[in-house]
């Protein structure tokens, strides 16, 4: 009997093709971050498809496996993050599976015969050489490639990208960016890490020490780098530099209150109001961690500092 399972099959306008099936070959994964080792998943797939003149399409979850039993961690990228990051990749489409309770519970033989094989009608497929599936991620590459086989398609299982000397990961760029290092974050992702969210009001604090602030709601299930302060790019005004305070604001929170994490955006020299709109910020370094400063005068001098370094390391990357 065919498994009850929802796809969405995206199929993107600019990759010219209307259908992803049959024979699409699949690269397979959470994907979650789309980093350096994923993109050479995905390029290889890319790679192999275009040989045989089919199609390439990226199989992926619409949350993570682990959100099921309450433990997953928190994300590199959203869904629609992730589809977009997919789309810039080159391929030609994706089925975005619908991560239930139902799904999960499917073995290893059923993954691939059922929904591989039978519902999607692939042709091949490549993943990371850590790739697991089926109930309890019983499924290993191994046993992947030996189904394959049996099947009568490919299946490529690619090795792991190293960086500096260490094996990419998401579990990886998660700790690095709760430790505040967002450059070596960059170097695995290959590209900046970005938060993205819209203005919402803060407490006009910072406009009347003489850096307007936007506050940025970011969604609850992403990854926010370490308490600090932090030289940021904001992609909707990309002609100067921009400071990120991820704090609590201690110099104005007293013991015993409740003090709200913010995400505080102060771009240099713009003086238009963001409030209400959406924001995408991409973290280059970190300056500095949070501190608490005795007296207001303290902490503008801080922060003057702050913008004086950024304009700085701006200067540098204009160079």
């Amino acid at each position: 009997m065919a498994v009850d399972i929802e796809v969405r099959e995206i199929v993107w306008k600019s990759a010219g093709k209307r259908n992803l099936r049959p024979g699409a070959i699949v690269a397979l994964g959470t994907f979650d971050g789309v980093h350096r080792g994923h993109q050479e998943i995905l390029r290889h797939t890319r790679r192999l498809a275009a040989a045989a003149g089919r199609p390439a399409v990226a199989l992926t979850f619409d949350r993570h496996p682990r959100s099921l039993l309450g433990g997953a961690p928190p994300l590199l990228t959203t869904t629609e993050e992730k589809l977009d990051l997919l789309e810039q990749e080159g391929l030609d489409g994706v089925w975005l599976i619908r991560f239930d309770p139902a799904f999960s519970q499917l073995s290893p033989e059923q993954f691939v015969h059922e929904v591989l094989d039978t519902r999607l009608q692939v042709a091949g497929a490549v993943a990371g050489f850590d790739f697991s599936y089926g109930r309890g991620g019983a499924g290993k590459a191994a046993s992947l490639q030996r189904s394959g086989q049996e099947l009568g398609w490919q299946v490529e299982i690619l090795p792991p990208v190293v960086v500096d000397g260490q094996v990419v990961s998401s579990t990886g760029i998660r700790q690095a960016l709760q430790a505040g290092q967002v450059e070596q974050a960059a170097r695995w992702l290959g590209r900046p890490y970005r938060l993205q969210g819209q203005v919402v009001a803060g407490d006009g604090r910072g406009r009347s020490l003489g850096f307007p602030t936007a506050n940025l709601a970011t969604p609850a299930n992403k990854v926010l780098p370490a308490d600090g302060v932090y030289v940021a790019v904001v992609t909707e005004i990309p002609d100067r530099p921009a400071l990120v305070s991820i704090s609590r604001k201690p110099t104005f929170w007293t013991e015993g209150m409740a003090a709200p994490l913010v995400v505080e955006v102060y771009v240099d020299q713009y003086e238009g109001n963001l409030y209400g709109q959406y924001l995408a910020v991409d973290f280059l370094q970190r300056l500095r961690p949070i501190a608490r400063f005795d007296t207001v005068e303290q902490l503008v001098e801080q922060m003057e500092a702050d913008r004086d370094q950024a304009r700085h390391l701006w200067g540098r990357l204009q160079s």
